[in-house]
């Protein structure tokens, strides 16, 4: 009995420590993360000048949420580096970039740094660079629906592993508890 009420308490801690978890992967969407003191809630954004671009133009690139002091680097997401920024003391940045004359179709633009607490941070925007672009002033940084990708763990998938793992604990306790009476 009481090993049974040993495996029993293991369990709740795991599944409680899997939703704390859980609760810990929710608050790294929250922009930026939620123990940053310096910027309110929300206020990472990346913005580009123009969305569409010739090859060979330039093209703004600014973002905010990032550490003061940090360096930015502005890529494409097939991997060409445009660039670095400084980011200033109030978290932005703000540079301009030449595409590359020989990059042509629809791409990503990726603004890599690090956020006030020193953990990776990445923007993105969607850039299509084709022969005659024209400019689209404003464009937005933001994915349709203004929602960043979700990055980090899948709670999901933790949650299930770690009550698989306390299933197959319970499953050797009680088994080795049954072996124990069949032998005495």
């Amino acid at each position: 009995m009481r090993h049974l009420r040993i495996c029993m308490g293991v369990i709740a801690l795991v599944i409680g420590g899997l939703a704390l978890g859980a609760t810990a992967a929710e608050a790294e969407s929250v922009c930026p993360p939620s123990g940053s003191t310096s910027y309110p809630a929300g206020s990472c954004t990346l913005v580009l000048s123009s969305q569409n671009v010739a090859p060979g133009g330039d093209i703004t690139v600014s973002g905010s949420g990032f550490k003061p002091g940090s360096t930015v680097e502005v890529t494409l997401s097939d991997g060409t580096v445009l660039g670095t920024a400084l980011v200033g003391a109030d978290g932005s940045f703000s540079g301009v970039f030449k595409i590359p004359a020989n990059k042509s179709g629809q791409f990503r633009v990726l603004a890599s740094g690090v956020d006030p607490n020193n953990d990776p941070f990445v923007l993105s925007s969607a850039l299509t660079a084709a022969p005659g672009g024209t400019p689209a002033p404003g464009g937005r940084a933001n994915p349709p629906g203004g929602r960043l990708a979700r990055t980090g763990i899948n709670p999901l998938a933790t949650t299930g592993a770690g009550l698989a793992l306390a299933a197959a604990g319970l499953g050797l306790t009680l088994a080795a508890r049954r072996r124990k009476l069949i032998l005495a």
